[in-house]
């Protein structure tokens, strides 16, 4: 084509910048992929992510799908160390999901005047100590 370099050209100019240290094969591990997300969002995504890998984890081992990711810690079969750590990933991630950072331009919707934001019964959620009930009707 006119005005267009050859291939064997674009080829030589790849392993030029390549040896040159301009491009870096990406490294992924096999299984995983990478997220594209804004910068500002990354840590929350971070901790949204690894509350879904823990969720997946338990709904295998107890054998049932859990709507809710804490029933799942609660059924799964692990160390109470494990179990509060797990607790602890699904708090900050529903944190990440729900108490993020949202300019508002109207001073009149801000968090002390929202009824959601008042009567929310997640805002400031403690894990709590694992039950063993929640559990019986499925193992």
């Amino acid at each position: 084509m006119v005005h267009m370099y050859s291939s064997a050209a674009l080829e030589r100019r790849r392993q030029r910048a390549t040896d040159r240290g301009y491009l870096r094969p990406r490294v992924v591990e096999r299984g995983f992929a990478l997220l594209r997300a804004p910068v500002t969002l990354i840590a929350r995504a971070r901790q949204i992510v690894k509350s879904l890998a823990l969720h997946d984890t338990f709904d295998i081992q107890n054998g049932f799908h859990s709507h809710y990711a804490r029933n799942a810690t609660r059924c799964a079969r692990i160390s109470e160390v494990d179990r509060r750590r797990a607790f602890c990933a699904h708090q900050l991630a529903n944190k990440a999901k729900h108490g993020g950072y949202r300019p508002l331009l109207v001073a009149s919707l801000n968090a002390l005047t929202d009824p959601l934001m008042l009567m929310d019964p997640w805002r400031d959620a403690k894990p709590l100590p694992p039950s063993a009930s929640t559990c019986s009707s499925h193992a």
